[in-house]
């Protein structure tokens, strides 16, 4: 089994969208993270909304976990208005959850969704309350 996921990364508006399909390493992990990281850094504080698409996502190694659960600590510390997530099966949010601990403590307000087109409208409801117009 190899351990070389893909993403999609895209911004589109207000909304970084980032979407995960198959088994990810650490390298491939850092990789995603770092082009987050990158984006976030160049809005300067700006407010921001992620949609990450979990749907096609298999799973980490401990290792891949490791820099995802560094890199949920560094997006608390962010502007991120609101993050949506969509799983097509509960259990691999849970495993992600127990093996990236600051997961389960993050203050960030998010929801889960089973399908893109829920998530995109909860962004879309949540930017009219906050802020204004979202593109997602």
């Amino acid at each position: 089994m190899g351990f070389r996921g893909q993403y999609q990364f895209e911004v589109v508006g207000d909304v970084i969208h980032v979407a995960f399909e198959g088994m990810f390493s650490e390298s491939t992990s850092r990789k995603i993270s770092e082009l987050v990281e990158h984006h976030v850094s160049s809005l300067e504080g700006k407010g921001f909304y992620m949609l990450i698409d979990l749907s096609n996502y298999e799973g980490s190694t401990p290792d891949a976990h490791k820099v995802g659960n560094q890199h949920a600590i560094w997006l608390e510390g962010q502007n991120c208005l609101g993050k949506a997530i969509v799983i097509s099966e509960r259990v691999v949010l849970e495993i992600a959850r127990s093996q990236q601990k600051f997961l389960s403590q993050s203050i960030l307000r998010s929801e889960v969704f089973s399908n893109k087109t829920q998530a995109e409208q909860w962004l879309a409801d949540l930017a009219t309350n906050t802020s204004g117009d979202l593109s997602v």
